[in-house]
This record gives C-alpha cells, sequence and structure tokens, in this order.
C-alpha cells in the first residue's frame, strides 16, 4: 500500500490511502498480478495504487483440482472471487489483505482390468489426492494373482494397501 497526500488551494490535506491485495494460490499456481489495487466500495481494482490502470484478477491453477474462487482466510472467510473468477463483493477494506485460492478435488475413474480379459473387473471414482483400498483380488482357476499394475505390460506393480490417487487410470 503506498500514503499519498495532496494540498487542495483552499488549504484543505486529503491523505489517500489504497490498500493492496495479495493473491495467494494455496499449493496452487498463479498467473498474473500477485498484487493489485482496489477501489474502495466497488468491484474494480488496479495495477497501482495511483489507480492509472484497470487490472485483472489473478487466475490460479492446480493439477487434479477446480479453482472455487478466493477467500479472505484459508479455511471460513469471505469468498471475494468466485469460480468463474469474479469479484463478488465490492471491497471496503482498509488495510492490506491477503486472498486465498480454494481448491475442489476432481473425481477421478480408475478402471481395474485382468490381463486376459477387454472388459473391466471393476471401476471405482476416487478424488483426486484421495486415499483408496485396492479391489478384491482376482481369482482364475490354476493362476495366482500376483498384483495390480498402472501399466499395460506390467512393468509397474503393487498389491496391496492403499495408494493415493494421481488422475485417470
Amino acid at each position: 500500500s503506498e500514503n499519498y497526500t495532496f494540498t487542495q488551494p483552499s488549504g484543505i490535506t486529503v491523505d489517500i490511502y489504497r490498500p493492496a491485495i495479495t493473491f495467494n494460490a494455496n499449493t496452487g499456481s498463479l498467473s498474473g498480478t500477485a498484487t493489485i489495487y482496489p477501489e474502495y466500495g466497488t468491484k474494480t481494482f488496479n495495477t497501482d495504487s495511483m489507480g492509472s490502470t484497470i487490472a485483472t484478477i489473478p487466475t490460479s491453477t492446480k493439477e487434479g483440482y477446480t479453482f472455487a474462487g478466493y477467500y479472505t482466510a484459508t479455511t471460513n472467510g469471505t469468498q471475494m472471487v468466485n469460480a468463474s473468477n469474479a469479484l463478488v463483493n465490492n471491497f471496503t477494506g482498509t488495510t492490506n489483505a491477503t486472498w486465498y485460492a480454494r481448491w475442489n478435488a476432481n473425481d477421478q475413474t480408475i478402471t481395474y482390468y485382468s490381463t486376459s480379459a477387454t472388459t473391466a473387473y471393476k471401476t471405482v471414482t476416487v478424488k483426486y489426492d484421495a486415499s483408496y483400498s485396492m479391489p478384491d483380488t482376482p481369482t482364475k482357476t490354476g493362476f495366482n494373482f500376483v498384483g495390480w499394475s498402472t501399466t499395460a505390460d506390467n512393468t509397474a506393480e503393487w498389491t496391496t494397501g492403499n495408494q493415493t490417487c494421481q488422475g485417470n487410470k
């Protein structure tokens, strides 16, 4: 933020203070200007504290997640920018502030196939970065099940326990 003092011809002094809003991608990536200056009581932002150029709200992205907006706190807080990156509340703050991106985990589809079949053994939907359990062990007469693989050529094997979803498989 910056303070400016102007002296009117009548001897009246007016101080103009325009606080800065800093955007935090909150484990995501930020594209655009990280700090902008709002016009008090409006939905207009500027690239500098003098209000010379209209600014756009920076965008945030995060792999496996959908942007839910910017909020005044990492949890709870007031939503200031919606998922479409539009300001939803007039800015009425008088001090510098940080607005934090919020994220919704995307659904991911995991499909299990046996190597000898073309139809799915089991399909599950899991949130990105969520832990999930392996399906029941399939059986086939005369064969021993050795594990599930994330590759068709069976080069990346894991057999039991929980896994973390990192995309559609």
